[in-house]
């Protein structure tokens, strides 16, 4: 069994949820977070 993992940029993570929000669709991003074993959010520049 594969384990699925995805490592984010806070700022951008939020940002493209936003983007995603104003352009009224889905969020495809949003759909990806909940598909994943785990999620690693990186607030480091």
């Amino acid at each position: 069994m594969a384990v699925r993992g995805w490592c984010y940029d806070v700022v951008n993570l939020i940002n493209q949820l936003k983007i995603e929000l104003r352009a009224g669709r889905q969020s495809h991003t949003a759909q990806q977070l909940v598909c994943r074993d785990f999620v690693i959010f990186d607030e480091l520049d």
